[in-house]
C-alpha cells in the first residue's frame, strides 16, 4: 500500500513537469509575452530601434541580415560562443519587431565552403585565434593549449544588406556588447537610405580634421577619428575659408544642398615659407579670421534654414602644444638683464601666435551669445571637475624648424640656461575638464544617456538669446567654476613647481564663481547680422572712390541705327575751302565767342560726369588755334582742342549759320524727360549763347563761285551733323535705358535676407581640442579607448541636427555584465592605503629620469637634442640609473603588499559566504532540536 502511494506521488510530479513544459511551448508560440526585469532593459529594444525598423517597414526596401559564425571551429573561444547566443536572441528580436520584415539568415562557414566565399564578399574579416589572448606579463595566466593550438582562423561577424546598399560589422567583439543594437540599427538605417545627408566642414589650415597633405617634403596628416566616423554616414563637403555668398539656385556653391555646416576652429594661419631648400623661412606668422563676406554666406545660410555646429575656442590647447614661443620663460624680465635674455624675450614676444582663441564675431552679437569675453580669452577653472595636465611636446621636431631659435639658444653663455630654457618648452599643460553628472542635461536626448565629456581648457559661453531664439544648455560647469584670463592661467601653469600647486594657486584666485554654460544648442527663427552683401558694398565703395578720383568706367559704344549702313556707304564731305583771313577784332571776338560756348575740360572737378579721353596727334593738327578750350591744369592749353566724344567717330564740322537748333522740348544728350543719367559723353554746361551757331565769316575774294561751294559743303555739313546728332541721341537713349535695366538688374540681385525664412539651428562647443585624437579616443581601437563620450557627444550632437534622431536613444544602452561592487571596494580601499607611498614613488622617478635626460641630452647645431657621453656624465648616469632600480624594487614591494591584501581581504570574503549558509542551517537545526527537546520534555 505504501509502495502505491510512492508511484502514485512520482506520476503526478512527472505529469505537472510535463503540463509546465506543454503550457510553456504553447504560450510561447501563441502570445511571444516577455518580460525584462534587467537594469537598464539591456535585453528590451529601444523606442530608437522601433523606429527604424518601422522606416525600414514604410519604406518597402527589402533587409536582410547574415550572421556568420563558426560554430564547430575549435578556435572559436567559450566568451565568444556564448556572446553568439545573445547575438542570436537580438536578431530575432528585430525579427519580430520588424513584423518580418527584417529577414535574419545564419551561416557556418567552414573552410573552402560556399558560405566562406559569402563571408567574403560581405566584408567579414576571419579572426586569428591569436588576437583573442590577454595580453599580460606573465606566462603562467596565459591558456597555454590556446596559445599553442590550432591556428584556424574563424568568422564572427554579420552584414546587414538592402538592395546595393550593404553595411558590415566585421567582428563582433563580446567586449563591446553594449554597443551591439546601436551598430545594427545604424546599419539599418544607412542601407535603407537612398542618399547620405551632406556636411559641410569649415576649418582652419592647421591641424585639420579632415587630414592634411603631404606639405614640403613632410609627411601627410590621417583624417582624425571623428571625421572616420562621421564619412561612414555622411557625405562630408569641404567648404573653402573664403567662401562666397551663395546665389539662390547656385546648385555648384559648396553651401548648397548642406544638411548641416560644421565649423571647426576658423582660423588660418599664414606661416613664411623659405624661399628655396635650405634657408629659413623670411617673413612673420599672421592670423587670418573669417572676412566680413564668409561670414555673411553662414549668416544667409542659417537665414534659409541651415543647420550649423560649431567648435569654437577660447584657447586651443593643441595649436599652443605645437607652437614653442607659447612656453613661459623660467625667468622674469627686468631692466638688468643680460642682452641675450632680453633678446629671447623678444623672439618670444615677436613670434608668438597673437592669441589661440577664435569665433564668428559678425554673428554672435545678432545670435545673443559669445565666447569671448572683453577680449581677455577666459578659461573655466572648475574645482570640482577641472584638474592641471602637463604632456610632452615633441621638442626636436618642433626646434628643427625654428632657426631663430636654435640661434639665440646656442648664444646663451651658461648650458645650464640653456636647459631650462628647454625644460620649459619640453611639456605642455593646460586644464583638462571631464563634465559628468548634473554639469550634464537629462532633458535633452544629446546628453541623457552619457557619462562624462572631456574638454581641455574650455571656455564660456555668456550673454542671452535674442529675441525670437531659444537656447537649451547641453553641458554646464558647477556653481563653484571660476572664469579666470588665458594669460593669467598659462602663467601660472608655467611657473609652479607641480600640478597640485598650480590648480591650488588657480583655486586661490579670488574671481566670481557661477554655473557656466560650455555647450549650447540655439533654435528659432534667426535675424540677420548684416544689413546687406558685405561684398556689394566693397564694390560700391571702390566705384565712389573711382568716380572722386575721376575715373570713369569705358564708354559703352552706340546701338546700332537705321542710317548706320548707308553713312558708312556715302564718301565724307569734301573738306571746307580755308577761310579767309579774318581781321584782328573779328578773331577777338571770334575768341570770345568760343570761351563762352567751351565744353568743361578733362578732370575739371566742376564738370559732372566728365570723362578722360586722350587727344590724338592728328586732331590737334586739324582743330587749329580757333578751337574752344577752357584752362585747366590737367587740359588742353591754349591753342589745343577738345577731345571728340568717343561714341562720334571723326572730327564733328562747324555746323552752318542754318544749322537746325535743338529745341528745349527734345531730349538733350544724357537726358530722357526729366530723369538724369550717366552719359556715355561729357556733358556741356548750359551758356547765354549755346543754341546760337558759330558763322563762318564772308571771304568777299571767292566771289560767287566761291560763295555756292561754301553754301554747298555747308548744307552737306549740316546734314551730316543733324545725323550725327540724331544718332548721339538714340545712343544716350539707348545707355539711359541700359542704365535703368542694370539698377532694375541689381534690385533683382539684391537676395539679402534680413530675417530668417525657415527656422534654424546652431550648436555652440566653446572646446576644440575634445575632437583631436588624443582627447577623443576610437572605442573600436584596443589602445585608442577613453573613460570618457566625446565620440558619443559628437556624433548625438551631428544626429541631432542633420542625421537620424532615433540613434541617439540607442547609444551608451546598459551593459549586460555586471561588475562585483564589493570587490572593487576591497580594492578601492587598499590601492588608498598605498597611494601616499606610491606617489613619493613615482616623484622621485621623475626627478631622476629629468636628471638623466639633462645629463645626457646636448643641444646640438642642428637644433636637435642628441646624447652625448663622457667620464663624469657616464659616473652620474650609473648612479642615477641605481637609484632608479632602487625605486623600482620598491614600488614592486608595494605593488605586492596591495595585492597581498586584496587577496587577503577577497579569501575572507568568499570563506565567509561559503561558510555562512552552512552555519545558519546548523544552528537552525540545533534551534529545532532543542525546541522539540524541549516540548518533549515538557510531556
Amino acid at each position: 500500500m505504501k509502495s502505491s502511494g510512492n508511484w502514485k506521488a512520482l506520476f503526478i510530479v512527472v505529469a505537472l513537469f510535463l503540463l509546465v513544459a506543454s503550457l510553456n511551448v504553447i504560450v510561447g508560440r501563441l502570445a511571444p509575452v516577455r518580460f525584462d526585469t534587467t537594469e537598464g532593459d539591456v535585453f528590451t529594444l529601444s523606442e530608437g530601434t522601433r523606429a527604424v525598423l518601422a522606416k525600414a517597414r514604410d519604406s518597402g526596401r527589402p533587409v536582410t541580415i547574415r550572421f556568420y559564425v563558426s560554430e564547430d571551429n575549435p578556435a572559436l573561444g567559450k566568451e565568444q560562443r556564448e556572446y553568439a547566443k545573445r547575438v542570436a536572441d537580438l536578431l530575432d528580436e528585430y525579427r519580430k519587431a520588424s513584423g518580418n520584415h527584417v529577414v535574419v539568415q545564419r551561416y557556418v562557414p567552414v573552410p573552402n565552403s560556399i558560405e566562406e566565399d559569402a563571408a567574403i564578399l560581405d566584408g567579414i574579416t576571419p579572426r586569428d585565434p591569436i588576437m583573442d589572448i590577454e595580453r599580460t606579463d606573465s606566462l603562467d595566466e596565459i591558456d597555454f593549449d590556446r596559445r599553442t593550438g590550432a591556428r584556424d582562423r574563424y568568422f564572427f561577424g554579420l552584414s546587414v544588406s538592402s538592395l546595393q546598399n550593404i553595411e558590415t560589422i566585421p567582428y563582433l567583439d563580446p567586449g563591446r556588447e553594449t554597443g551591439l543594437e546601436y551598430q545594427i540599427t545604424r546599419a539599418i538605417a544607412s542601407v535603407i537610405r537612398p542618399d547620405k545627408p551632406r556636411i559641410g566642414l569649415l576649418e582652419g589650415n592647421e591641424i585639420m580634421m579632415g587630414g592634411q597633405p603631404p606639405m614640403m617634403g613632410g609627411p601627410s596628416a590621417p583624417p582624425w577619428t571623428i571625421y572616420r566616423y562621421l564619412e561612414k554616414d555622411y557625405e562630408m563637403v569641404s567648404v573653402p575659408f573664403d567662401v562666397k555668398p551663395m546665389e539662390p539656385g547656385d546648385e555648384d556653391h559648396p553651401l548648397a544642398d548642406l544638411d548641416l555646416l560644421m565649423i571647426v576652429h576658423p582660423v588660418r594661419i599664414n606661416r613664411p615659407r623659405s624661399p628655396q631648400p635650405g634657408m629659413p623661412p623670411m617673413g612673420t606668422t599672421t592670423l587670418e579670421e573669417l572676412s566680413p563676406e564668409s561670414q555673411y554666406a553662414i549668416d544667409q545660410y542659417l537665414l534659409r534654414g541651415g543647420r550649423i555646429l560649431a567648435f569654437l575656442d577660447n584657447q586651443y590647447m593643441v595649436q599652443r602644444f605645437l607652437d614653442p614661443y607659447s612656453t613661459v620663460l623660467p625667468f622674469e624680465q627686468r631692466d638688468e638683464n643680460p642682452q641675450w635674455l632680453k633678446e629671447l624675450f623678444d623672439l618670444f614676444e615677436s613670434e608668438r601666435l597673437s592669441r589661440y582663441s577664435s569665433g564668428l564675431d559678425e554673428l554672435h552679437e545678432s545670435w545673443g551669445v559669445r565666447l569671448n569675453s572683453n577680449n581677455s580669452d577666459p578659461v573655466l577653472v572648475d574645482p570640482l571637475f577641472s584638474r592641471a595636465v602637463s604632456y610632452p611636446r615633441p621638442i626636436n621636431a618642433l626646434l628643427q624648424r625654428e632657426f631663430r631659435l636654435v640661434n639665440q639658444l646656442r648664444s646663451i653663455p651658461d648650458q645650464r640656461w640653456t636647459q631650462s630654457v628647454v625644460e620649459a618648452m619640453r611639456n605642455g599643460t593646460a586644464i583638462m575638464a571631464d563634465f559628468s553628472g548634473p554639469t550634464l542635461t537629462d532633458d535633452h536626448p544629446v546628453t541623457r544617456n552619457l557619462s562624462s565629456v572631456r574638454m581641455v581648457d574650455p571656455g564660456l559661453i555668456e550673454g542671452k538669446p535674442a529675441p525670437g531664439i531659444s537656447m537649451q544648455v547641453l553641458v554646464r560647469s558647477s556653481p563653484k567654476a571660476k572664469a579666470l584670463p588665458a594669460e593669467y592661467v598659462g602663467l601660472v601653469l608655467g611657473r609652479s613647481r607641480t600640478l597640485e600647486e598650480a590648480m591650488a594657486r588657480l583655486q586661490g584666485t579670488q574671481a566670481e564663481t557661477g554655473r557656466y554654460p560650455v555647450a549650447v544648442l540655439l533654435e528659432g527663427t534667426f535675424k540677420s547680422a548684416f544689413e546687406g552683401d558685405p561684398s556689394k558694398a566693397a564694390e560700391e565703395e571702390e566705384d565712389a572712390e573711382d568716380t572722386e578720383s575721376g575715373e570713369a568706367p569705358p564708354p559703352a559704344p552706340p546701338p546700332p541705327t537705321q542710317d548706320s549702313d548707308a553713312e558708312e556707304a556715302s564718301p565724307p564731305p569734301p573738306p571746307p575751302p580755308p577761310p579767309a583771313p579774318a581781321s584782328e577784332s573779328d578773331g577777338k571776338e571770334e575768341a570770345e565767342k568760343s570761351d563762352e560756348t567751351a565744353l568743361p575740360a578733362t578732370g575739371d572737378p566742376n564738370a559732372p560726369d566728365a570723362t578722360a579721353t586722350a587727344t590724338s596727334p592728328a586732331n590737334e593738327e586739324d582743330a587749329g588755334a580757333g578751337a574752344p578750350t577752357a584752362p585747366a591744369e590737367d587740359a588742353p592749353g591754349p591753342g589745343d582742342t577738345v577731345p571728340a566724344p568717343q561714341d562720334a567717330p571723326g572730327d564733328a564740322p562747324i555746323p552752318p549759320a542754318d544749322a537746325p537748333t535743338p529745341s528745349d522740348s527734345e531730349p538733350q544728350a544724357g537726358m530722357i524727360g526729366s530723369s538724369f543719367l550717366v552719359a556715355a559723353t561729357a556733358e556741356q554746361p548750359e551758356t547765354e549763347d549755346a543754341s546760337e551757331p558759330v558763322a563762318e565769316p564772308a571771304d568777299p575774294t571767292l566771289g560767287e563761285a566761291g560763295a555756292a561751294a561754301i553754301a554747298e559743303t555747308n548744307d552737306a555739313t549740316a546734314s551730316e551733323s543733324a545725323k550725327e546728332t540724331a544718332t548721339a541721341t538714340e545712343a544716350n537713349r539707348g545707355t539711359a535705358t541700359a542704365t535703368a535695366g542694370d539698377e532694375e538688374e541689381d534690385e533683382e540681385d539684391d537676395h539679402h535676407l534680413a530675417e530668417g525664412e525657415a527656422p534654424g539651428s546652431v550648436a555652440l562647443v566653446s572646446d576644440v581640442d575634445m575632437l583631436y585624437d588624443f582627447f577623443m579616443g576610437d572605442p573600436n581601437s584596443e589602445f585608442g579607448r577613453r573613460d570618457h563620450d566625446n565620440l558619443a557627444f559628437v556624433l548625438n550632437l551631428i544626429e541631432s541636427l542633420a542625421g537620424n534622431e532615433n540613434l541617439m536613444d540607442i547609444r551608451g544602452r546598459g551593459d549586460t555584465s555586471r561588475p562585483f561592487k564589493v570587490i572593487d571596494d576591497i580594492r578601492a580601499k587598499a590601492a588608498a592605503k598605498q597611494a601616499v607611498r606610491r606617489k613619493e614613488i613615482r616623484e622621485k622617478m621623475e626627478e631622476i629620469n629629468q636628471e638623466l635626460m639633462d645629463v645626457q641630452l646636448v643641444l646640438t647645431q642642428e637644433g636637435e637634442l642628441q646624447v652625448q657621453m663622457d667620464a663624469e656624465r657616464a659616473a652620474k648616469i650609473q648612479r642615477l640609473e641605481r637609484e632608479r632600480r632602487e625605486l623600482q624594487q620598491e614600488q614592486r614591494l608595494v605593488n605586492r603588499a596591495e595585492r597581498q591584501e586584496i587577496q587577503s581581504a577577497i579569501s575572507t570574503y568568499k570563506w565567509t559566504n561559503m561558510l555562512l549558509a552552512p552555519t545558519l542551517v546548523v544552528v537552525a537545526g540545533f534551534m529545532v532540536g532543542i525546541i522539540r527537546k524541549s516540548k518533549t520534555a515538557a510531556k
